[in-house]
């Protein structure tokens, strides 16, 4: 039995909850990354306010999960659909870029905390440390 406080944002209680705890799980990743295609795509934000979006909108994500929905969406934008619109979205190296400096905080914050780090994690990391290229 999983705990009642814990999350479907925890991988290791997936085994416990079942397909439809998976499903939920699917779903939450899902509104990650759509919440960065709204970003990016409608809003036209800059790849750096999108991650610093993010990060602030799910606190309770896995870092590696932040990482891992904006760079589907990245991919997404280089799909052969796109791919005739390239200029369309100059924004998705620029993404890819801040994925990395993204990735290198996560890092960073694992090391320090010998823990896996949580948005909420990586944001005290940026206030901390001073950091603000995704301070926006």
């Amino acid at each position: 039995m999983t705990n009642p406080k814990s999350s479907l944002l925890y991988p290791a209680d997936w085994v416990n909850i079942g397909v439809g705890g998976i499903l939920a799980a699917s779903t939450f990743a899902a509104r990650m990354e759509q919440h960065v295609a709204e970003g990016i795509v409608e809003k036209c934000l800059e790849p750096r306010a999108v991650v610093a979006s993010v990060v602030q909108a799910f606190p309770q994500a896995f870092g590696s999960e932040a990482a891992f929905a904006l760079t589907a969406v990245a991919a997404g934008l280089e799909q052969p659909v796109l791919q005739s619109q390239s200029d369309f979205f100059p924004q998705r190296s620029e993404l890819y870029r801040c994925v990395a400096l993204l990735a290198a905080d996560i890092c960073a914050v694992e090391v320090i905390t010998n823990t896996r780090s949580t948005c909420a994690s990586i944001r005290d990391y940026w206030d901390e440390t001073g950091e603000v290229f995704f301070q926006m």
